[in-house]
């Protein structure tokens, strides 16, 4: 068989495999759906209603052709049955059905298309066409029944759809109608030119077993407004545009395949492409679909964090301010039992402050809300300025606390100059926190054109293993807890997104636990 000969079939064919991969997407995308669940048994019907028009013109058989005209009108029942339910039920999730519509239509519509596989419809073959395919039928009453069910159904949806196009307030929801309507009227008009148009006035059947193509369009438009505004993704369009084509593949080695044996070991493989296919095309939509859930989720979570952190922070501060004021004498004059409560209070509340803006901070990096205002700064007047605010803490733990910076050289940078002094502070603090003994030493200097800022200590050091997530979001030494229980693990992760948002990068060395550690920063 030559290719011209074939060329019905195959675009029949690439049609059908068309309007299946579409119907499984959008069932796929949400089961749930009952619009999506209606478009699904659209194309189903769409599907076996397109096959058996095809066989009209192409099964020479009587017997055979007769039982085929009767279920393609049966399959045509259902075909306006569901494209009625489509209009009536989109653009909704859920709907409940009136009892009307469940105690007398859905069994009516069942009624029709049980008729219509009966000798009530088509009662016999009363004349053949030279090639052996059905030119007329005697028909019984049932044809009256089945035409005036199908005409309703038909134009009871086009009014539904209109109204509803007439009465939608919101934008979207109008356009995805106005795409539905557009489908709607190409393929129906398709179908009256090539159906009915050519064979009454031009006696030309040739067009009728292309019905798979002008139902096409209307699935494709329909599926189009549905997938835009929820789940229509290019790796979800990729799989599917895939395994179509893979499907078109398996089916054209069908058509051109002449003995009996390749027909059905090529028939097997196109069945599996699409049963696999469909199956991919389901396992990526869930993927896409986790991945929103996921999305959602983190968002609702990061804002749960952000207000109960804001909240908490406020009550501090206000506690903080209390402390304070008792301190300074504001309340008038107190004991020196009390200022040392006031003391111990303050530096409590204080350092809650810091660990809740350290919170937020790590969140506000995590969703990209950090902002930076660069200016000129010199970094040797800065990390004096940071070196001595620390001082106090050092010298109240006994440390030896040194500076050196090389006067020779000049420290120019942009930066921002609260990030860079946050980064600079947490480093320094941590040098002091975890050093029970012993020396931290700051230094500034300048080599192959990068300014290096270090902090060296000679505290509890850090273990080979634990210097890879250290710098990571909630990262600790193992064996920080045991000097701060009330480490948070973001203030590294904090300073490593500060550094390198200034295209620099911080790393820190250490020979092990016990035998202290220098971080450092580089910045160009």
């Amino acid at each position: 068989m030559g290719f011209l000969e074939n060329l019905d079939l195959l675009t029949v064919g690439v049609a059908i495999s068309a309007i299946g991969v579409l119907g499984f997407v959008v069932f796929f995308s949400n089961k749930k759906s009952i619009t999506n669940k209606t478009l699904f048994f659209f194309s189903t019907s769409a599907i076996f209603w397109n096959i058996t028009n095809y066989l009209i013109l192409n099964i020479t058989t009587p017997e055979y052709s007769l039982w085929n005209l009767r279920f393609h009108i049966f399959t045509a029942v259902w075909y306006c049955f569901f494209l009625f339910q489509l209009f009536y039920v989109f653009p909704k999730e859920k709907i409940i059905f009136p009892k009307i519509y469940k105690l007398l239509l859905v069994p009516f519509v069942i009624f029709v298309s049980v008729i219509s596989l009966t000798p009530l419809t088509f009662i016999d073959v009363a004349e053949l066409a030279p090639d052996g395919s059905i030119s007329r039928t005697n028909n019984g009453p049932g044809i009256i029944l089945f035409g005036v069910t199908v005409g309703s159904l038909i134009f009871g949806g086009l009014f539904i759809l209109l109204k509803k196009l007439r009465k939608t307030i919101g934008d979207q929801v109008r356009r995805q109608v106005q795409w539905i309507i557009l489908g709607f009227t190409i393929t129906f008009s398709l179908h009256i030119v090539f159906n009915f148009i050519f064979p009454a006035l031009y006696d030309n059947t040739n067009f009728i077993e292309f019905g798979a193509i002008y139902t096409f369009p209307l699935i494709a438009l329909t599926s189009y407004s549905i997938l835009k505004h929820k789940l229509f993704n290019i790796k979800v369009t990729g799989i599917a545009l895939l395994v179509f084509a893979l499907s078109i593949v398996a089916f054209g080695e069908v058509i051109f395949a002449r003995e009996l044996f390749l027909i059905v070991y090529r028939s097997s493989v196109f069945v599996l492409i699409l049963i696999f296919g469909i199956l991919l095309i389901r396992g990526v939509m869930r993927e896409v679909s986790l991945r929103e859930q996921l999305q959602e989720a983190n968002k609702a979570q990061e804002n749960l964090i952000h207000f109960i952190t804001h909240q908490i922070k406020g009550f501090i501060t206000k506690s903080r301010n209390i402390f304070a004021e008792l301190k300074e004498g504001s309340f008038g004059p107190i004991s020196e039992d009390v200022r040392k409560i006031s003391d111990q209070g303050l530096k409590i509340n204080t350092d809650a402050v810091t660990t809740v803006q350290t919170i937020l901070d790590a969140a506000n990096i995590k969703t990209g809300k950090i902002t930076y205002e660069k200016k000129p700064v010199d970094l040797r007047t800065l990390v004096k300025e940071i070196f001595e605010r620390h001082k106090p803490n050092a010298e109240d733990k006994g440390l030896s606390y040194n500076l050196e910076i090389d006067e020779n050289q000049k420290f120019n940078i942009n930066s921002d100059v609260r990030k860079l002094t946050e980064a600079f502070s947490n480093l320094i603090d941590n040098s002091i926190e975890y050093t029970p003994k012993g020396e931290v030493k700051v230094s500034l200097i300048k080599s192959d054109n990068k300014i290096r800022f270090s902090v060296k200590d000679t505290g509890i050091g850090i273990a080979p293993e634990d210097k890879s997530k250290l710098f990571t979001e909630g990262g600790r030494a193992k064996n920080a807890l045991e000097v701060n229980v009330d480490s948070t693990g973001f203030g590294l992760y904090i300073v490593k997104n500060i550094i390198e948002a200034h295209n620099g990068r911080v790393w820190v060395e250490s020979e092990g636990e016990g035998k202290g550690s220098e971080f450092m920063v580089e910045l160009g």
